[in-house]
């Protein structure tokens, strides 16, 4: 920073050198030497000004050549020397002051010609011109350059139309003061001839041309300049002032020497220097104001009324006036073009931000935006309104079959399809990808929205005819209903999503928004929380249920179900946590530290003389899971644990996800000798072909075949087959679910592998597993007829106590 107050001045102190343009070093000048000489040119300046008021000077002494000399030489001086400071001290602008420097010595050289050789003569044989306006005159080029070179210096960035704006403004201003000064002036050299007369119109032409320049900068910096422009402005409006008033009293005959008029001219020098003596702007953001075209509209107002006036007043204009006033209107007149270009730009951009671009529909934003007005609506006339949330599926496969410029005609066929559809006041909007949204804005009821709901299906029935090839889309759609189901956009967009997904699991249907199946909730959000300081903590316990094989009564495996021991809520099911944790990424911790636990427990049965596979539910995120065999198998060597005694089971659904990659991982882990089952056979979609290619030497069958075998002949057929397929197939099975010792008998004479089930025991901590192995001993007989127990405590056997939901 520079000069200004103790605060820049410490800044300049601060810096040791700098450097000019061809990296020399250059001393910075001295904050002391600084100051001295701006209160040095203040006091000047106010002496002299001082000086010249009326009753100060002796009475007839209005020229008193020791005094006016040498104050406004003295001041002229102290001007040209603190623009040179400046230009010393600030290399990006050393141009620009060294120019106002030269234009203050030239404007001397003439001041000094007119006080050394005119001033005593008799006022009518003082040559006019002469060459003391030689001096004055020639300033102008000089100043004007200086100038310049600071508008580009500190208003790089301005947009275009702000300099357009400035231009109009600086115009008008001009073509106003013209108006009002420049005839008067113009009239004193009448019959003088044209030196005289370009003499007189060159002083308020060059101050014209200065005004607008000022004009312009003001403008470009939004009517805020920083102070050096302000000292500036203040300079061009006293210098076109006085040179006015100088002209008019020229021409009247009553200009003096030594009056306040001559002291306008060395203040305009002083304001210049004090210019020079402000803090450089840290920043500019010239290129950042929004333009404010009320000013230069009003400033061409004025230039129009200045060409209205010379026209009705049948006098003809000076001919810069009438350029200057034209200039402005003309300049209007293209800020106005700009003005309905960049209208219609941004009325296009608009409505390009809320169009889909592939389709033409209304994109997200545009919805949200009528589902915001329908929504305010709705409270004030108690209707409904009602989002359709579409995703097409299997869409995919579209693309990655034929390429996106077919997956991208699919989507615009669809979109057709649904606009043509719903009615009138409905909104089609695509909102990314292959998923659509339809708002309703008015709907009588639930049942009317699911109806319309419905017109989905019906739009997607037929094929659709892409490039010859025919094709068929089917959608999961998803209703939610405000204000029955949120009273907000974002909630019932979240909501219409919600049943969306929940809508991929019952094909055909358009499933409406059901709060108990959402999972999505500031709850949920706080139990993901606290089930992650859970898994890193102690609060996940086991529980264990037996297998007991029925060739020979042993139970040589247990199922690892996993429990949440919360500090608040107490021992939570797998029911309340596992779900929210299958859609998150905490489900491979989950199951990690479950296979730790389990691994652990495992090792200290056989350390107390007890070999007990046990088993692990596998998620399907799991499997995917890159080196997931390789975690396994360290968790296993760490621990010392025969991978044999790790069973890993998995549900038909989990191998389905993916396939190949699911059978790559399943063979890895076979090879590691670790045991697979598949879970809760009967009740997935696998093929035999995938079946047969699965390294699994054990089939469990849901229980809720067992269940009902019984009472169910259907059931009991499926858990026949089920049998004979296994064992086909050289597999073992299991029946999980035995609750009575009717179905006990009933596998046994099947010749069913193994069962599991509330029958045999209920799930209990790891320490009474080898309690409950000690009690029972190893008779089928005594454990048929062993009360269920849980930890140790005897349970009743009732079915409606039973936990049916799985566990990792």
């Amino acid at each position: 920073m520079l000069f200004s107050d103790r605060r820049s001045c410490a800044v300049t102190a601060e810096r040791s050198a700098m450097s000019d343009e061809r990296g020399r070093a250059v001393r910075p000048p001295s904050p002391a030497g600084v100051l001295a000489l701006r209160s040095v040119l203040v006091a000047a300046t106010s002496a002299y000004v001082v000086s010249v008021l009326p009753g100060v000077r002796p009475e007839g002494s209005s020229y008193l050549p020791w005094l006016d000399f040498g104050l406004t030489t003295l001041v002229m001086l102290l001007s040209a020397g603190l623009c040179a400071v400046r230009a010393v001290a600030t290399p990006a602008e050393r141009a620009t002051w060294t120019w106002v420097v030269a234009s203050i010595v030239v404007y001397l050289l003439g001041n000094a010609y007119y006080y050394l050789r005119l001033v005593d003569l008799p006022a009518d044989l003082v040559p006019y011109p002469s060459l003391a306006d030689a001096g004055w005159l020639g300033w102008y080029p000089f100043l004007a350059v200086g100038v310049l070179l600071l508008v580009r210096t500190r208003s790089r960035g301005a947009a275009p139309v702000l300099w357009l704006d400035g231009l109009t403004a600086g115009a008008g201003a001009a073509a106003l003061a013209g108006a009002l000064f420049l005839q008067p002036l113009l009239e004193v050299g009448d019959g003088g001839g044209a030196l005289l007369v370009l003499t007189n119109l060159a002083y308020p032409v060059a101050d014209l041309a200065l005004l607008t320049v000022v004009t312009l900068v003001f403008h470009l910096n939004g009517w805020r300049p920083d102070r050096t422009w302000r000292w500036i402005g203040a300079a061009a409006i006293t210098l076109m002032v006085g040179d006015s008033v100088y002209m008019l009293q020229l021409a009247a005959g009553t200009y003096t020497d030594g009056g306040l008029l001559d002291a306008s001219w060395t203040v305009v020098c002083a304001c210049l220097a004090m210019g020079a003596a402000t803090p450089v702007p840290e920043a500019q953001a010239t290129g950042a104001r929004r333009p404010t075209p009320a000013v230069p509209a009003v400033f061409s107002l004025a230039g129009t009324a200045v060409l209205f006036s010379g026209a009705t007043e049948q006098r003809a204009l000076p001919l810069v006036v009438g350029v200057l006033g034209l200039l402005s209107v003309l300049l209007a007149s293209m800020r106005l073009l700009l003005t309905v270009r960049e209208a219609r730009r941004l009325a296009d951009a608009h409505r390009e931000a809320r169009t889909d671009e592939l389709t033409g529909l209304p994109n997200r934003r545009e919805l949200m935006h009528r589902l915001g007005s329908a929504l305010a609506d709705g409270q004030v006339d108690g209707t409904l309104s009602a989002v359709l949330l579409i995703d097409l599926d299997r869409f995919k496969e579209v693309n990655d079959t034929l390429g996106h410029h077919h997956g991208d005609q699919l989507l615009r066929a669809v979109a057709e399809r649904l606009a043509d559809v719903f009615r009138d006041g409905d909104t089609v909007a695509r909102l990314g990808g292959d998923e659509f949204a339809v708002l309703l804005p008015d709907v009588a009821d639930l049942d009317a929205a699911r109806a319309l709901g419905r017109r989905c299906d019906d739009a997607l029935e037929d094929d659709f005819t892409i490039d010859g090839l025919h094709l068929h889309v089917d959608a999961s759609v998803g209703l939610a209903v405000a204000p029955l189901h949120a009273q907000d956009v974002h909630g019932l967009m979240r909501a219409a999503d919600v049943a969306m997904y929940e809508a991929k699991a019952r094909p055909g249907e358009v499933v409406v928004y059901d709060p108990s199946s959402d999972l999505n909730t500031p709850h949920r959000l706080a139990m993901l929380g606290e089930l992650r300081r859970a898994i890193q903590g102690d609060e996940l316990v086991l529980h264990y249920q037996p297998k007991l094989e029925l060739v020979d009564g042993r139970v040589t495996a247990v199922e690892a179900l996993v429990r949440w021991q919360h500090p608040v809520r107490g021992l939570l099911p797998p029911a309340d946590f596992v779900p929210a944790a299958e859609t998150t990424g905490l489900i491979m911790p989950l199951t990690l530290r479950t296979l730790s636990l389990a691994i652990g427990d495992a090792v200290r049965w056989r350390e107390a003389g007890h070999e007990l596979q046990v088993a692990v539910n596998l998620s399907p995120r799991c499997l995917l899971e890159p080196g997931l065999p390789e975690q396994i198998r360290d968790m296993l060597a760490e621990r010392g644990l025969p991978a044999h005694l790790l069973r890993l089971e998995l549900t038909e659904s989990t191998v389905m996800v993916d396939p190949v990659r699911s059978l790559a991982v399943l063979r890895e882990l076979s090879a590691l000798g670790v045991r697979l089952s598949i879970d809760d056979f009967g009740t997935g979609y696998s093929s035999m072909t995938y079946l047969k290619k699965m390294p699994v030497d054990e089939l469990k069958i849901d229980r809720s075949f067992v269940m009902d075998m019984l009472a169910s002949p259907d059931d009991e057929i499926l858990v026949r087959s089920s049998i004979e397929l296994a064992h086909n197939l050289g597999m073992s099975i299991v029946a999980e679910g035995v609750e009575d010792a009717e179905t006990f008998d009933a596998l046994s004479t099947l010749r069913c592998d193994v069962v599991q089930g509330y029958h045999l025991a209920y799930p209990m901590g790891a320490g009474a597993v080898l309690d409950w192995l000690e009690g029972r001993g190893v008779d089928a007989r005594r454990a048929r007829e062993a009360a269920p127990v849980t930890d140790g405590v005897p349970t009743p056997r009732t079915r409606s106590s039973a936990p049916t939901a799985r566990a990792v």
